[in-house]
């Protein structure tokens, strides 16, 4: 087993649902993509990610890598925060790394081997790459997936007075994953969990998260930018929301790399 066996996990998440809410960035669409590399490590906070890089065929038929970081775990090691209403949601990075992982290998995240390597990463007090020791998720790589990938406009941020992140009047523009997606039916998770329960054969599901992310986001810029007014409340948008930890389920097979 590997690092991610001792993560704090709890009985009473929710299950996974989904929800349709010039320069090197993607246009907002769905990618075919094939994962390049992934490994784990931890955040100066304590916080676990996954440095996840994709390689993504665009429009035009040509393939850029993708880099996204998820952020599996809070300083605590718990893959889970309280929603408003008391409930256990899964961390949208873990989540995604959830996701992934049944869709490719038909494993739960704590089920993912890992092995120690030792890989050139960038360190930001050294200014340059360094030789960095990370766990390493060699069974994730080669497999084949699609990513829902938004192009998303939102205000740039720097840290008050308080040590907190709030927003400032410019605006950034960026990549963000919203979801995965299995290659062959364009399906997601809740729907093949939902397909199983109903003993409904793949093959026959009708993929609605696709057909309608594709309607509603393909092309668009996601707007998640606020006027600046002392105060400013969030925008949503499409991919995972509160979605949380799914249980394994014969539906999810290893795919060959």
């Amino acid at each position: 087993m590997g690092v991610f066996s001792k993560l704090k996990r709890t009985d009473d998440m929710e299950k996974a649902t989904d929800y349709v809410g010039g320069s090197f960035l993607l246009d907002s669409d769905i990618y075919e993509a094939k994962v390049l590399s992934a490994y784990t490590d931890f955040f100066a906070s304590g916080a676990q990610f996954v440095q996840l890089k994709l390689n993504v065929k665009k429009q035009d038929g040509n393939w850029q890598e993708y880099n996204e970081r998820l952020t599996v775990t809070n300083k605590e090691g718990s893959i889970f925060y309280k929603s408003k209403d008391g409930k256990h949601v899964a961390l949208p990075g873990y989540q995604l790394l959830e996701d992934i992982a049944l869709l490719t290998l038909g494993k739960a995240v704590d089920e993912l081997d890992t092995e120690t390597k030792v890989l050139p990463i960038y360190n930001a007090k050294e200014g340059k790459e360094v030789p960095t020791e990370v766990e390493y998720m060699s069974e994730l790589v080669g497999q084949e997936i699609l990513a829902v990938i938004a192009k998303v406009r939102a205000n740039k941020q720097e840290k008050g007075d308080n040590g907190e992140y709030i927003n400032t009047k410019e605006e950034r523009h960026y990549n963000a994953l919203q979801k995965f997606l299995d290659p062959e039916f364009k399906t997601t998770v809740p729907e093949m969990c939902k397909a199983e329960e109903k003993n409904i054969e793949i093959k026959d599901v009708t993929p609605k998260f696709y057909n309608d992310w594709i309607e509603k986001f393909q092309g668009k810029e996601q707007d998640k930018y606020v006027e600046v007014t002392g105060s400013a409340s969030s925008a949503t948008f499409g991919g995972n929301t509160g979605s949380t930890a799914t249980a394994k389920s014969k539906v999810f097979g290893r795919r060959s790399a």
